[in-house]
């Protein structure tokens, strides 16, 4: 029997499906787990696990049923249950991301569970799909793929960045849905296989047209305006979905405006309602200049993670009119510079040089030398583990000044040694001098350790001139300045081997078993 040209498309919008559910899947748990590597492996092995037990499930259920019709029963209750999830995951995510702060732990488990009870019933019921159509009409794993290469692509880059997260997987949910109800209405209530002969490529291509309009142009403009905020934080004045992550910008009682991004376990820039000073590590940061330049001399800077443009803005503040003062601000997503733009006055930094590209790379691309590196990368309590590693550092000590200073500023979870020692004997393994700072956070899992690595002595102590508005920054400087001997029998953060996810897992799993009052 020729293959039916129905099975082919439903295929590979089914294929297609499924890429749709798992690239949309992390966008929508970001705000209230993150995106690290531990989100990832949940969401990879529970799309995985469904996929078996449906591929095993449909060609039971197949071999039984080996009809169009009963096929494309499956196709509208995986449509249905995917079109669930805009709706039931936000109150249960909320309740979720609620549950795992009261435990102040247990990110894997509830996040797998929300994966779980998200996505593994749309996914099973896609899984479905291919092998009952095997049954019925021959081997199609090939069209299936291509579904899937282009649910990847097309979800990424297209639908994903134009609509978001709720309106791609409703979109989804139509196609697959409407495929099979279009199948039901065709077959005329026959329990058998329709014939091919009645149906012409006329037919084919109109549906085709029919689905894609729908898909791309009717769904979106239905469904776009039809949700509330993401999420509903008291003071919120903007958020966004970019490529990267979940962006949200909050405003106090007091003025002062602050970036939060995925679930909000940091502050990643602040803008005072007055003055310059956050009462953050930021403020650490910007005596650090004073240490290795003077007044009247070049002060080139580069920030590799420049977020809002806080630690750009204050840099400016002290020493722009003291110095000649240039700095590259590196932002890997374009969607965070715009926010700057747009909440933390970013444009009006006037020796701000905007550069959207990832740290490494540009470190790679460029070979200017800084007196002074700034990295404020993470994302916490996930840390990019290429940002932490021996070879990194190095490049980073490569493109430093003669008597250029490195600093990074990293949150580690309160007394976990093992991390900040294996930071520390990294850093030792590039820089000849290690100092660090320990800025302690009241209201937050984490401290902010800032680590500093250079070629030559640096102290607080010995800064002769300072910008003034820093004395009291200093005196808190000097109580918590250490500095870090060589360590060689630590654990040391290679490009090969930088378990990050692993120490920071055993923390939290540490967290569960041993939790503190």
């Amino acid at each position: 029997m020729p293959l039916s040209k129905y099975l082919l498309w439903s295929v590979f919008i089914a294929g297609a499906g499924v890429m749709a559910a798992e690239m949309a899947a992390p966008r929508l748990l970001a705000p209230s787990f993150g995106a690290s590597q531990l989100i990832w492996t949940n969401i990879i092995g529970t799309i995985l696990t469904a996929l078996t037990l449906g591929a095993f499930v449909g060609g039971r259920l197949a071999d039984r049923w080996p009809t169009e019709r009963s096929y494309a029963l499956v196709l509208i209750i995986a449509g249905f249950s995917l079109a669930l999830v805009p709706f039931t995951s936000r109150p249960f995510l909320a309740w979720a991301a609620a549950a795992m702060l009261e435990m102040k732990a247990g990110l894997f488990l509830i996040s797998l569970f929300a994966v779980c009870i998200c996505f593994a019933p749309p996914v099973f019921f896609m899984g479905m799909i291919a092998p009952w159509a095997v049954r019925i009409a021959g081997a199609l794993a090939a069209l299936s793929a291509l579904g899937s290469i282009a649910g990847t692509f097309l979800t990424s880059l297209v639908i994903l960045p134009l609509f978001g997260t709720r309106v791609t997987l409703l979109s989804t949910a139509f196609l697959i849905a409407a495929t099979g109800a279009w199948r039901l209405l065709t077959s005329g209530g026959s329990p058998s296989m329709p014939k091919e002969a009645g149906e012409g490529k006329s037919t084919i291509f109109s549906a085709f047209l029919f689905f894609t309009l729908a898909v791309f142009v009717i769904t979106p403009l239905i469904f776009k305006d039809a949700f509330g905020p993401i999420k509903s934080t008291k003071g919120q004045i903007f958020e966004t979905e970019s490529s990267y992550q979940y962006i949200e910008v909050i405003k106090s009682s007091t003025g002062r405006k602050f970036l939060s991004l995925n679930e909000g376990v940091s502050c990643h820039s602040i803008l005072p309602a007055k003055g310059f000073l956050t009462g953050g590590y930021w403020d650490y940061i910007s005596i650090i200049p004073a240490m290795n330049t003077t007044p009247g001399k070049p002060l080139r800077v580069l920030i590799l993670g420049l977020a809002g443009g806080t630690m750009a803005r204050e840099i400016d503040h002290f020493y722009g009119t003291s110095r000649k003062l240039s700095i590259d601000g590196v932002e890997i997503d374009p969607s965070l510079i715009e926010t700057g733009k747009s909440f933390f006055e970013l444009e009006k930094i006037p020796s701000l040089t905007f550069h959207a590209t990832d740290a490494r790379f540009f470190l790679q691309s460029t070979r200017k030398t800084y007196d002074l590196i700034v990295a404020d990368a993470f994302v916490q309590p996930y840390i990019p583990f290429h940002m932490i590693t021996k070879e990194f550092y190095r490049a980073c000590f490569e493109h430093l000044s003669k008597n250029g200073i490195f600093v990074i500023n990293v949150g580690i979870k309160k007394g976990d040694a093992e991390l900040s020692d294996a930071f520390a004997a990294t850093l030792n393994s590039s820089f000849p001098f290690v100092h660090s700072i320990l800025d302690e956070n009241e209201n937050a899992p984490f401290d902010n350790h800032i680590f500093t690595g250079s070629g030559i002595d640096i102290s607080p102590d010995k800064i002769q001139l300072l910008e003034t508005g820093l004395e009291r920054v200093l005196v808190r400087m000097k109580a918590s300045w250490r500095e870090i001997p060589p360590r060689w029998n630590t654990f040391i953060f290679t490009d090969d081997r930088s378990p990050i996810e692993l120490i920071t897992g055993r923390g939290i799993l540490e967290s569960v078993l041993n939790p503190r009052d």
